[in-house]
């Protein structure tokens, strides 16, 4: 090493020793303090508060230690707000720390956001112990408005704290947040005991609590010590209301006793609210344990109970009202104090428990009278049955025609009844009993001249007609509405006869009126039902042949009048049509519905009988119109037949009508609708059952039902009048299916215009039978389908 570089070296050194001699004199700013803390903070190396101006640091130890510190100086009670104020920390910290310390130690509890040690709860106990001494009681509740705590923590404190610090002190049983000492028990008791000794009659309870001016709870558990111990003569009466609870002395309840003893050994009954006015809130239960051993003899009424005595008694006058046929007004039997509902539970323990009744068939009337079946016997006598009275009363009523007048009523009554059950019944399915009934009648039909009748169209109207007949005399009885009853025997009656006999002059009725009136009530219904009969006998011994010609005017009334809606509905449908045919289809509907209804009319005059569909002749029918009493009233019907005039006819019927009493009712708008339906599922009913080879069925039904939809009138034409019908239709159907059914037509048409045994005929005419049953059901489906639009 040269010399230079050793003198560098030796230079160095003493640099080196002279940095070391010197003393450092370098400090950490403010500010760097500040972000070393706040780092070592946000990386959770340590945990420190901030106080409420930021300015300072505090550790959680130092914190709690500050927290005990303050509550010590607060005499072990301090407000969490008031603590946070004082340590200038915020609240929530400072709630957090008195949990932790609450946890750490069991001498700190948070009660009402409030810190508070043992010390001070030791101390309160002292306070309450010394408040007792002096008041003798106290109660939570006060104790609560004293210290601003929680009545449970009080209580808890008070009871933890009892023969420790607080001594000689009693918890009330009933009422575990009041407290009393011994001495004030004592001193209370004798106060008590005292003023009960000096009552000598019954007293409410809550005068006695007023006068000795002592706690109501206190007062009850006193009371109840003094009778158990027997330091007083008494007991309490009706404890469950304090308005109302009495005590009552013992010397007072032995003259009580006495008295009701007394009472009831005289007079045999015992009032209940008798023995409320002597303070005996529950009277039936004082007599049941009063009593109890002769209990068997005493009978409970509503108001009072009587003994065997009254019963006896009573029992007494009851074999004599049954041996004399007479009758006993109750009210004068039984003590005066019985009110009505006494009356009834004394005849119900009659008869439930003394078997009165089915020894001696008694009836009670106005809840308050027996009367035996002998003296009910002497009043029905001169009504019975076999009496002349009723005989001579029943024979003017069925004379004067009362009786008829009655039956006619109660007919159309019944007749109503049974026709609203079926329409309920029916409801449900009207459509199905309609097709149901379409299967059993005649319809208008067949082909070139051929035709069908339509018997179950009819029908359907008879039973619309039926409907419309039944709903008239449902108003009409509204209308008439009234006593459905007939009298046989009146009330005037009964009086008569019971004054005539003096029947009730002996004996002593409360109510004489009222009582004969309910008789009334009781017995008319019974006789005027035995009345009924013998008028019954009578009507039907003198008049059962006129009976028998009323059922058969019935069945032609109801037929007739069906048959002339019919023509109503008809007629009005052939006016759709030209004159030429009008006047054929006119023909036509008198030829078939009109005779039919004349031969109806003629039979039922000349024969006084019913036939459903007769079939006469022109000489017959004359025949029978000669033998008519009154030929005269069906002779211009007779030959309107051949004048073709629908409406002449119609007006003529409507005369021979009233001149047979037949009342016509008018049809109205919604009855017509329904039978227009019910006409159309008839037909197409009938075009569903036909069997495809009958064509010119099939063509007759599909063109009546599409004439049906289209007008929604219903139209009687034979088959005839088919290829009419669908030309009136061709400015209704679009032209493809009047085309398809004037094809159809023509085909059946021709199949009716072959010769038997012409050359080629059968294979021509086999050739028309194949195309015509290939259509068949097209032209059915077509009918059944169709929806008419209005248009084509």
């Amino acid at each position: 090493m040269s010399k230079l570089d050793w003198d560098d070296v030796k230079q160095l050194a003493a640099d080196f020793q002279r940095a070391q001699l010197n003393t450092s004199l370098q400090k950490l700013s403010e500010r760097n303090v500040i972000e070393i803390v706040t780092k070592l903070i946000e990386k959770k190396l340590i945990t420190l508060y901030y106080t409420n101006d930021g300015k300072e640091y505090i550790t959680p130890g130092q914190l709690r230690q500050e927290i005990i510190d303050e509550t010590y100086l607060a005499k072990g009670r301090i407000n969490l707000v008031d603590l946070a104020n004082i340590l200038n920390i915020n609240h929530s910290i400072v709630q957090a720390q008195c949990n932790e310390i609450q946890k750490a130690d069991k001498d700190y509890q948070i009660i009402l956001g409030q810190l508070i040690h043992t010390d001070y709860v030791r101390n309160v106990a002292v306070e309450i112990n010394e408040t007792l001494a002096k008041s003798g009681s106290v109660t939570i509740g006060e104790l609560t408005k004293t210290y601003n705590l929680p009545g449970d923590f009080l209580l808890s404190t008070i009871e933890s704290n009892l023969n420790t610090i607080i001594k000689n002190v009693t918890q009330d049983k009933t009422d575990s947040r009041l407290f009393y000492t011994d001495s004030f028990i004592s001193r209370n008791k004798a106060v008590v005991r005292g003023a009960l000794l000096a009552i000598n009659k019954p007293t409410q309870l809550i005068h006695i609590v007023k006068l000795v001016n002592v706690d109501l709870n206190v007062f009850n558990i006193l009371i109840d010590q003094l009778i158990n111990d027997k330091q007083i003569g008494g007991q309490l009466s009706n404890r469950s209301s304090l308005n109302s609870c009495m005590y009552i002395p013992h010397h007072y309840i032995k003259e009580q006793n006495e008295y009701i003893e007394n009472f009831f050994k005289v007079n045999s009954y015992l009032e209940y609210d008798n023995l409320k006015r002597y303070n005996i809130s529950e009277p039936v239960l004082f007599i049941k344990k009063h009593f109890a051993s002769s209990l068997d003899s005493i009978v409970f009424l509503n108001s009072c109970c009587v003994n065997d005595l009254i019963v006896e008694q009573i029992l007494s006058n009851v074999e004599e009202i049954v041996e004399t046929d007479s009758l006993l007004d109750m009210s004068n039997v039984v003590p005066t104090i019985c009110n009505d509902q006494d009356i009834a539970d004394v005849i119900e323990h009659l008869f439930k428990h003394r078997n009165v009744n089915k020894e001696n068939n008694l009836s009670v009337f106005l809840n308050s009278v027996l009367v035996s079946d002998g003296f009910l016997n002497k009043l029905k006598k001169p009504f019975g049955k076999e009496s002349e009275s009723m005989k001579e009363k029943c024979d003017a009523l069925v004379k004067s025609g009362e009786y008829l007048k009655f039956l006619m009523k109660n007919s159309k009554k019944e007749t109503l009844d049974d026709a609203g059950e079926k329409l309920e019944k029916s409801s449900g399915n009207k459509k199905e009993e309609r097709r149901k009934k379409a299967t059993s009648g005649k319809t208008g039909g067949g082909a070139q001249g051929r035709e069908t009748k339509m018997k179950s169209v009819k029908n359907k109207m008879r039973n619309n007609k039926k409907e419309i007949d039944e709903s008239d005399d449902e108003n009409e009885n509204e209308a008439n509405s009234g006593d459905d009853k007939l009298k046989v025997i009146g009330k005037e009656d009964i009086k008569a006869f019971i004054e005539k006999e003096n029947l009730l002059a002996e004996l002593d009725l409360v109510e004489p009126e009222e009582f004969v009136d309910e008789l009334c009530k009781t017995l008319l219904p019974e006789l005027n039902k035995v009345g009924l009969q013998v008028c019954a006998e009578l009507y039907e011994s003198s008049l059962q042949n006129n009976s028998d010609k009323r059922k058969v005017f019935t069945q032609f009334e109801t037929k007739v009048l069906s048959l002339y809606y019919d023509l109503i509905l008809y007629s009005k449908t052939v006016k759709l049509f030209d004159s030429e045919l009008k006047s054929q289809l006119n023909k036509h509907l008198l030829k078939t519905l009109a005779n039919e209804t004349i031969n109806i009319i003629v039979v039922y005059l000349a024969k006084n009988e019913f036939e459903e569909s007769p079939e006469l002749s022109l000489d017959a029918r004359t025949k029978l119109i000669g033998q008519i009493n009154n030929p005269d009233i069906v002779k211009k019907l007779n030959t309107l037949i051949k004048a073709g005039n629908i409406e002449d006819f119609l007006a003529n019927l409507e005369v021979v009508f009233q001149a047979i009493d037949i009342y016509i009712k008018k049809l109205d708008k919604k009855k017509e609708k329904s039978i227009v339906l019910n006409h159309k599922y008839i037909l197409i009913d009938q075009l569903k059952q036909t069997p495809n080879d009958n064509h010119a069925l099939i063509l007759h039904l599909a063109t009546l039902i599409l004439f049906t939809i289209i007008h929604e009138h219903i139209l009687l034409a034979s088959g005839k009048f088919v290829y009419n019908i669908l030309q009136h239709l061709k400015a209704h159907l679009s032209s493809d299916l009047y085309g398809e059914l004037m094809n159809y037509h023509d085909h059946v048409v021709k199949l009716f215009t072959f010769v038997e045994g012409g050359e080629g005929v059968e294979e021509e005419k086999e050739s028309v039978l194949s195309w015509l049953n290939e259509r068949s059901e097209r032209v059915k489906e077509v009918a059944v389908s169709y929806k008419h639009s209005g248009g084509k």
